[in-house]
């Protein structure tokens, strides 16, 4: 951090000035004419200057981040509840059919994820207990039942990306997705 921000962080403990949440986003900042020294960035983590100003000079922050309540929906609009007690929009539903999302909600759903339980379509073979004749049947085979333990990704994905992701973190835990995926009582899972 250049020594002129410190000493600028410095002024404005002396002078008594506070910084101030900016209205658009989660951000927190000193504000001089155009000029902004960011404390808090537009997804809620400290900057080297917020950490400065805290740890160092002992000076405070206002209440940033998400609070603990989830999402909530009014009319066409989704909200969620910060630290300081203001609401901040996540997304519009506009009249074309379309969510108009805010930077706040690329913030807010970055942090939460979703656990995903995956089945792949697999071919069962098998033999009969009298081993008079052979069957085959197409089911789904929760991945588990290979080691593999749920799958967690971010909710801020678009739906391809997330298949995308899927699809390829089953495949690398699977070692692929050929041959034999399951043997069990003179069953083959492929």
């Amino acid at each position: 951090m250049v020594s002129k921000d410190k000493k600028a962080l410095l002024a404005h403990k002396e002078a008594g000035r506070a910084p101030v949440k900016l209205k658009s986003t989660a951000a927190i900042a000193f504000v001089n004419g155009k000029k902004r020294m960011m404390l808090v960035n537009a997804n809620g983590t400290r900057t080297a200057l917020g950490k400065y100003w805290e740890d160092e000079l002992k000076g405070h922050l206002p209440a940033f981040g998400f609070g603990p309540a989830p999402p909530i929906r009014e009319g066409n609009t989704e909200t969620v509840l910060m630290e300081d007690g203001k609401k901040a929009t996540l997304r519009r539903w506009l009249a074309t059919g379309e969510y108009e999302f805010t930077k706040t909600w690329k913030a807010f759903y970055r942090k939460q994820v979703i656990n995903y339980v995956i089945q792949v379509a697999v071919k069962i073979k098998g033999v009969r207990k009298d081993g008079t004749t052979n069957y085959t049947l197409k089911s789904h085979m929760p991945v588990e039942k290979s080691g593999v333990t749920t799958a967690q990704l971010p909710m801020n994905l678009s739906s391809a990306e997330r298949d995308r992701r899927l699809k390829e973190m089953t495949s690398e835990k699977l070692g692929g997705l050929e041959g034999t995926l399951y043997e069990m009582s003179r069953e083959t899972w492929t």
